[in-house]
């Protein structure tokens, strides 16, 4: 009967010993890490970044970043302006709220997602800030990129 059992175990510690060494050795796997993304919103007061109309206008920068897909995404953002803005992203489901800030002393808000499966998310602001650049990439338009 202690043979039974001794064997028993031998057979569970080999199949878990086994289990973990083809876990580890995935072909073309990747450890997720944690990627930080930084962006400032600036108004057009501020002349955050002027449109091909000549005039200024209201923008995050960057408006654009890559990320890695599976990867723990932590964004910062900084609001220069005295409105209220948001991140949305729809297809991501973001719907962030930025409280508004100054040039002085701007609003800070954090937070994260995982990043999804590899291609091109457009998040904007649905603040009530400067019409036209909500309706443009590049200021309070953009793209999220996701590669493998």
């Amino acid at each position: 009967m202690d043979r039974h059992i001794l064997v028993r175990a031998t057979a569970v510690a080999a199949a878990v010993a086994v289990a973990g060494s083809l876990a580890g050795s995935a072909v073309g796997a990747r450890a997720a890490t944690v990627d930080r993304v930084s962006l400032a919103i600036k108004s057009d007061a501020e002349r955050a970044r002027k449109g091909p109309d000549g005039k200024w206008h209201d923008a995050y920068l960057p408006a654009a970043f890559s990320i890695s897909s599976g990867d723990k995404v932590v964004v910062t953002i900084r609001n220069y302006d005295a409105a209220p803005h948001t991140f949305t992203a729809r297809k991501l489901h973001l719907n962030v709220v930025i409280k508004s800030g100054s040039a002085t002393h701007p609003s800070v808000t954090t937070f994260a997602f995982r990043a999804p499966k590899t291609g091109t998310y457009t998040w904007q602001c649905l603040g009530n800030c400067d019409p036209w650049a909500m309706h443009h990439l590049g200021f309070m338009k953009g793209r999220i990129t996701v590669t493998a």
